[in-house]
C-alpha cells in the first residue's frame, strides 16, 4: 500500500510540476515546427519516386508556400 501511495504521489508531481517547470511549451508558428519541403536533386530521383509520394510532397510544398514559410 505504501508503494502505491508513493507511485501516485510521483505521478501527480510529474504531471503538475513538469509543465510548470518549462518542460512543456505552447506557442510558436507553423513555420518553426514544419520542415522545409523535400526538393529533388535530379530527374532520376523524380522518376524513381512513387506518384503517391510525389503528390504528398507537392501538397506539403503548397502548404509551406501558403503559410508564408517559403524563403
Amino acid at each position: 500500500m505504501n508503494l502505491l501511495r508513493k507511485s501516485i504521489v510521483w505521478t501527480i508531481l510529474v504531471f503538475v510540476i513538469a509543465p510548470v517547470a518549462g518542460c512543456v511549451t505552447v506557442g510558436g508558428s507553423y513555420c518553426d515546427a514544419a520542415q522545409q519541403p523535400f526538393e529533388w536533386r535530379s530527374d532520376a530521383e523524380i522518376d524513381a519516386t512513387p506518384a503517391r509520394v510525389i503528390r504528398y510532397i507537392e501538397t506539403e510544398a503548397g502548404t509551406w508556400v501558403r503559410m508564408g514559410c517559403a524563403r
